[in-house]
């Protein structure tokens, strides 16, 4: 009885109890003065509409979008101060089934409903995951990430998650991206701040290595006392021996992964004659984690190849390097570029 209840629900819904009308992106608002509902408010209006329909929900994700294909977020260009945006996407998951509510929000009113099959089990949602309304609103999330020393004026996204793919806490968190010019850099992170309590979880960097925070702009280009350039030192410095066997063992496992890749880097380092080291220069500063380093390295190199063949040419090489720990030992390269 009760399943055939539940089709009937789920049915009557189909056929527009909610209403399916599907509204359009927006471009970026960051300038933008919107009329629309707060992130408290749309979660609410959202609940409202699929509570009948589910016993139990969780807030599972939320973008303030209109559209689930946008891109462009709907921010009032006081988001931070008002918590407003233009528009809202949410997706509920059902707790005691496999399915998705999905309801879009455009200004302040419901525009796009629809349900949807989720892959993953229900059953292990925390009772203390938001249902009927977040916990924590967008705008406390952005003082919270402002509080570690974020720039809210270069934020490139923001959502609500409760399995975003690089999450430091595996529970409902607003996720805010943010990417910032420092000197030569482009500072590029992300700040989990959790959905329950309103705590910085923490922060992780584009490359997926944790982040430090509360952001010190200052510490972030200033040479490291304690750094890995001798790894790179020795690289070269094998090469110019001949000693391609331990030269290779200093490139990562991406940049060598298997006996192809080995035997064309041995191609390409033995049509170097001679390889002397004119300078190592520390670059990227603001991008040094624990786990990466950025260096620009002028190199002396003769040789009897085309430049077209290997990529070197008879006189100075600039290349610019990025290593990593891997293994024991020395630092391994990760990537030798021509350009920054």
């Amino acid at each position: 009885m009760k399943r055939m209840l539940r089709l009937i629900l789920v049915i009557f819904i189909l056929l527009g109890l909610f209403g399916c009308s599907k509204g359009g992106s927006s471009n970026n608002t960051s300038n933008k003065s919107f009329s629309g509902l707060t992130s408290i408010e749309a979660s609410k209006l959202a609940y409202e509409k699929i509570k009948k329909g589910f016993e139990k929900t969780v807030i599972f994700k939320a973008i303030p979008i209109d559209d689930k294909g946008s891109t462009s977020l709907l921010l009032d260009k006081n988001w931070y101060e008002n918590d407003i945006s233009g528009g809202w996407f949410f997706w509920f998951a059902d707790a005691k089934g496999t399915d998705w509510f999905l309801v879009g929000i455009k200004g302040k009113s419901i525009d796009y409903t629809d349900i949807g099959t989720r892959e993953f089990l229900p059953g292990n949602f925390p009772e203390d995951w938001p249902s009927e309304f977040f916990k924590v609103s967008m705008k406390e999330a952005a003082q919270k990430a402002k509080s570690q020393g974020a720039n809210l004026n270069t934020l490139t996204w923001i959502e609500y998650n409760c399995d975003y793919h690089a999450s430091l806490g595996g529970k409902p968190e607003w996720v805010l991206s943010f990417s910032e010019q420092i000197g030569d850099s482009a500072l590029n992170y992300t700040i989990f701040i959790d959905g329950i309590t309103g705590e910085t979880i923490g922060a992780l960097n584009e490359k997926g290595d944790e982040f430090s925070l509360p952001i010190d702009r200052e510490a972030l280009q200033k040479p490291r006392t304690e750094n890995h350039k001798e790894d790179v030192q020795t690289f070269f410095n094998l090469i110019d021996k001949k000693d391609y066997d331990f030269a290779l063992f200093q490139l990562s496992y991406n940049l060598c992964p298997n006996d192809a890749s080995r035997n064309m880097w041995l191609e390409n380092l033995k049509s170097i004659k001679s390889i002397k080291v004119k300078s190592i220069e520390p670059h990227r500063l603001p991008e040094w984690t624990d786990e990466r380093e950025y260096y620009k390295v002028i190199l002396e190199i003769q040789t009897d190849e085309p430049p077209d063949k290997y990529g070197w040419e008879n006189g100075a090489n600039t290349r610019w390097i990025t290593i990593i720990p891997q293994g024991a030992g020395a630092w391994k390269i990760e990537e030798l570029s021509t350009s920054p």
